[in-house]
């Protein structure tokens, strides 16, 4: 699989999105994961053995840790990562990143309401250039967090392989 359209369509006729893979279309909340309990998904989810990504650098970390939890729950493995499957990602962090926006599964994790309406918690606007540090620190809508900053990332223990 891969996280887009294009992508998967260079992976041959059984290529498919994550996306479609999961059972989910692009999630906006938490609660959209849940359409990964039906029949036909938890069954697929319990026979894959083995799970290969391509593209994986342009997964967000929130989208891959909640995966992972959910995938975690559907196995009842809670402790294996991806509750058990064996992974195998590919992809260069040093191209296209995942997609910086504020519908992001962390932007709208922290909503909050006030009087009706919502509003998004950020770390405040941008630091002007001239700042020290500046280019290091972000608004939180202007960051999408790449896949191995996740949990699942740390807790795999991936053996990396440089091809060249």
């Amino acid at each position: 699989c891969a996280p887009t359209g294009m992508a998967a369509v260079g992976l041959g006729p059984h290529g498919q999105t994550i996306h479609t893979l999961a059972g989910v279309k692009v999630p906006f909340r938490a609660s959209d994961y849940q359409t990964m309990f039906s029949r036909g998904n938890l069954q697929k989810w319990q026979t894959i053995q083995c799970l290969i990504m391509d593209e994986v650098g342009m997964l967000s970390a929130d989208f891959l840790d909640w995966l992972d939890v959910h995938v975690r729950q559907i196995r009842r493995r809670l402790l294996d990562p991806f509750g058990g499957i064996q992974l195998i990602f590919v992809g260069d962090f040093a191209q296209l990143g995942p997609v910086p926006g504020n519908l992001s599964m962390q932007a709208s994790s922290n909503r909050r309401r006030s009087g009706g309406a919502a509003a998004v918690a950020t770390t405040g606007p941008p630091y002007p250039p001239e700042h020290p540090g500046a280019d290091c620190l972000l608004n939180i809508q202007e960051m999408t967090a790449f896949a191995f900053q996740t949990a699942l990332w740390r807790e795999a223990n991936f053996c990396h392989v440089h091809l060249t």
